[in-house]
């Protein structure tokens, strides 16, 4: 019966990290590092990159930061109506909501080093392995997975060989492909190239900030994978602190973690952009804005997605609930690109697409099958 209840929670979570930046589609982030801006991509929920312009208005920094707000509202309301609220704070559990905010932050620069499409899978091939290994070898206290252990490791492996399918299917998105929705919502907001250039110089104050378009070649693919791993990594442990809290509080409802949890992540990313914001003012570049409905609205989601992967993880164990929650958002955001956005229409993409996706659809099932807490 656990095991039903963990599946369910694992379902849901997968689907609110696949459907969390559903609201930001059609904004453009700027990169702080970089003098590019960027849309976020709806597959891989990663950002897609553009040419740069005039006249960006949406900043990565800022952007994170009202994005957290919304996860730590969310956090307290699910502490609040648990009813976990006087469990306070825990220290251990934050410091997981910090390898989360760090994690999410260096995505945008190590896609933007290693391009989308091997950026991005190495990133998630570090993050599986690391989730995965965890639980499967008893790492940092947490659990050791039990079951039929072989077919766990089958279903791993076949996960695994869909990423590296996965960067043909984006190659098409890296090589310049915007949608004409796209461009349409680009024109919409940018208005005239040439006139914002003369009347406000921002071009030269963004590239101000484009210290990773300086590096040579061989320098951004060192670093590049360099981030991958460490962000990976991060993402991977962060659930670790969380589940040794409640191993230690066994009375504990799971959804107790979410509110330190969701404050470590706010913490770390005030933090983020305080450091941006004075280096900023230091360098004399003017901040961009940022939206901030749909950024808060992403974060709200992202939070119910957590709360029910920490009960999925407490059903499930760490392996199984959370390699389940690593390749679920990636099938749901992949079945909205194909079949609501319509963004991969080529024969070829598509068939690579469909064999992925059943290579990472067998192997969630394989780990769901066979892996017992």
């Amino acid at each position: 019966m656990s095991q039903a209840v963990g599946l369910i929670y694992a379902f849901v979570a997968a689907i609110a990290f696949g459907i969390q930046y559903v609201p930001v589609k059609k904004y453009e982030i700027f990169v702080p590092w970089t003098a590019h801006r960027h849309r976020f991509h709806s597959k891989t929920r990663t950002p897609t990159r553009l040419e740069p312009h005039a006249s960006w208005t949406k900043e990565g920094t800022a952007f994170q930061w009202f994005m957290c707000n919304g996860i730590l509202m969310c956090g307290f309301i699910i502490a609040a109506a648990s009813g976990e609220l006087q469990r306070g704070l825990s220290p251990l559990v934050m410091l997981g909501g910090v390898f989360w905010a760090s994690s999410n932050y260096l995505v945008l620069p190590l896609v933007k080093l290693l391009g989308i499409g091997l950026g991005f899978s190495l990133y998630h091939f570090v993050n599986l392995m690391t989730g995965y290994c965890i639980g499967r070898f008893g790492l940092f206290g947490v659990k050791v997975l039990t079951g039929k252990l072989l077919y766990c490791d089958i279903g791993c492996f076949l996960i695994l060989i869909s990423f590296f399918a996965m960067v043909f299917v984006e190659a098409g998105h890296e090589n310049g492909e915007v949608s004409d929705s796209d461009s349409e919502c680009s024109s919409d907001e940018s208005g005239s190239y040439d006139k914002v250039v003369k009347a406000t110089g921002t071009m030269a104050k963004a590239e101000e900030l484009g210290t990773l378009d300086r590096l040579g070649p061989g320098a951004q693919k060192v670093l590049g994978v360099v981030l991958a791993i460490l962000a990976g990594v991060l993402c991977g442990v962060n659930g670790v602190p969380a589940t040794l809290w409640e191993a230690q509080h066994p009375e504990a409802d799971a959804f107790s973690v979410a509110l330190p949890q969701c404050l470590g992540i706010w913490v770390c990313s005030s933090g983020i952009l305080i450091v941006y914001s004075s280096l900023a003012v230091v360098r004399g570049v003017k901040l961009k804005k940022s939206v901030i409905g749909p950024a808060y609205g992403s974060g709200c989601i992202w939070g119910i997605g957590f709360a029910c992967m920490m009960k999925g993880i407490a059903n499930l164990g760490y392996s199984v609930g959370y390699t389940l929650d690593a390749v679920g958002p990636i099938l749901v955001s992949s079945l909205l690109s194909v079949f609501v956005f319509k963004e991969i229409t080529n024969r070829k993409p598509l068939m690579i697409y469909f064999g992925a996706f059943t290579l990472q659809l067998v192997g969630v099932l394989l780990i769901g099958t066979y892996g017992e807490p």
